[in-house]
């Protein structure tokens, strides 16, 4: 992932309810999973992403 497409899924993990400009909804699956983490855990856990372009992806899932 490029650094603007981890930075764009990161935030989009963290709004409430992210609607884009262009009205298309994206990341709903990790960011429901996330949140239902966050309410059950606490808000230090859910789903961190870490990427770098050409090298590959990792999702850690935190929980105490």
């Amino acid at each position: 992932m490029t650094e603007q497409e981890l930075a764009a899924l990161t935030e989009s993990l963290e709004m409430p309810e992210a609607v884009p400009e262009n009205g298309r909804r994206r990341h709903i699956g990790l960011r429901n999973v996330h949140r239902r983490l966050q309410v059950y855990y606490g808000s230090p856990f859910g789903i961190q992403v870490h990427s770098q372009k050409g090298e590959g992806t990792e999702v850690w899932v935190d929980i105490p």
